[in-house]
């Protein structure tokens, strides 16, 4: 018999977290990877990378979730579940390319594409088993108030409320839904069963007993109604819990139709291999950018001015930078100045040719003196629209000339000598 301490110990102990533990596999364990296994996927308000290897793994910047973790019904695979349960994804990236929801033209390798759907389609979905409905049990919140589990205690059938079972698993390496279950309610202290089956609620022993005998495939309808039949009770709608259960094994991601799309001719393959160091993968793409728009495009997304024609970026600078604007609202030109005079003279990007956009410099307080001038050049077409602003650079210093008036500033970014003008009327 366990004592009252023991109780409330055990009792604080199961609700003292919101998650049940979480032991991350071994990466020694991982098959490994190769760049063309992975993917970009991003929707309106989500992006994440799938990793072709084993039976798939999605990332993002916060989390990892193989195959196993989607569909065990935590709150950690809920969140991760949410962008290709409720949105489209509207471009996938690949090594070789690309593909756009809303635009004709993809210039991803059609066989790339249609692994990737294909590999992604198998990840999201999986067969019923009792450990998965248990799994989408947990998952379900709403329904768990209709479910009980029947227990041996003390050579008794006990029943105890499922969201009270569940509640054991915060803090605890066992689980309700798998083979830990009888360790789990050995946890449990024998006064938190009922000695009868509570009303209204669905035995979930019972229920896990007839998908395993009877090989339920939710796909095919004749076992979708029986399993409604078993589900049937007073407290849910059994058509609304099935077609939430057929939902839960089996995400219908809604994709970019290859099949309405034209296709590029392939470019020159990137190339890049895992363990490759950040000088090579620099090397390489320099010598494909006659060969392969994107990496072309690096070297813009890279905004190293000695490696690319100046007039994007200069045309960002100047179309796309409000912050600075804003922040300068209130003040003169000659208290501009004097604030761009106190700023360090460092800007916020290493290296030759890298330059840092004009808002970039205005909120982290510090820039190259190429930079300063085009924050201010920005600040000066905002407020003079019909003036015309040229900037010319080189390896030692920036000159800006704008309404007749000229100011130089000292640059350390060992820029190649170009001139970047504005015309009088900005589009």
């Amino acid at each position: 018999m366990l004592s009252g301490s023991s109780r409330n110990t055990r009792r604080a102990r199961a609700n003292a977290s919101r998650c049940p533990r979480f032991t991350p596999p071994r990466c020694s364990s991982w098959p490994t990877s190769r760049y063309g296994d992975i993917f970009l996927l991003a929707t309106p308000l989500h992006s994440q990378d799938f990793v072709d290897v084993g039976d798939g793994v999605l990332t993002n910047n916060r989390r990892l979730v193989t195959k196993n973790m989607w569909f065990n019904g935590t709150a950690l695979s809920a969140q991760a579940r949410r962008a290709l349960e409720n949105e489209r994804v509207t471009v996938v990236a690949h090594e070789s390319g690309v593909i756009h929801a809303l635009y004709e033209d993809a210039s991803i390798a059609p066989a790339a594409y249609q692994r990737f759907e294909d590999r992604l389609r198998a990840f999201l979905k999986t067969k019923l088993t009792e450990e998965v409905l248990g799994n989408f049990i947990r998952h379900s919140t709403n329904l768990q108030k209709c479910f009980q589990v029947r227990w041996n205690v003390r050579g008794n059938d006990r029943y105890l409320a499922v969201e009270r079972a569940l509640e054991y698993e915060f803090g605890s390496s066992f689980r309700l839904t798998d083979s830990t279950r009888d360790r789990l309610m050995a946890e449990i202290e024998s006064d938190q069963f009922e000695p009868r089956p509570l009303p209204s609620r669905i035995v979930l022993n019972d229920i896990e007993r007839f998908v395993k005998e009877n090989k339920i495939d939710i796909a095919r309808p004749g076992d979708a109604q029986r399993l409604k039949d078993r589900f049937a009770s007073d407290c849910l709608n059994a058509e609304i819990a099935i077609e939430s259960l057929i939902r839960f094994c089996r995400t219908d991601p809604r994709l970019p139709d290859g099949r309405a799309k034209r296709f590029a001719p392939p470019q020159a393959p990137l190339g890049i291999e895992v363990g490759m160091g950040r000088e090579e993968i620099v090397a390489r793409l320099e010598a494909l950018r006659a060969l392969n728009s994107f990496a072309d495009m690096a070297f813009y997304a890279y905004r190293d001015l000695n490696r690319t024609a100046p007039e994007p970026f200069v045309k960002a600078a100047l179309e796309r930078n409000p912050v600075s604007v804003a922040g300068c609202g209130a003040m003169d030109l000659a208290a501009v100045e004097a604030r761009l005079a106190a700023m360090p003279d460092e800007s916020i990007y290493d290296g030759p040719g890298r330059l840092a956009q004009p808002d970039e410099v205005w909120n982290y307080g510090r820039g190259d003196g190429a930079e300063k001038a085009l924050l201010l050049g920005n600040i000066l077409c905002a407020r003079e629209s019909d003036g015309a602003l040229e900037i010319r650079v080189d390896q030692a210093e920036a000159v800006l000339t704008f309404g007749g008036t000229t100011r130089v500033f000292t640059s350390t970014k060992g820029l190649r000598k170009q001139t970047w003008s504005w015309p009088a009327a900005r589009t």
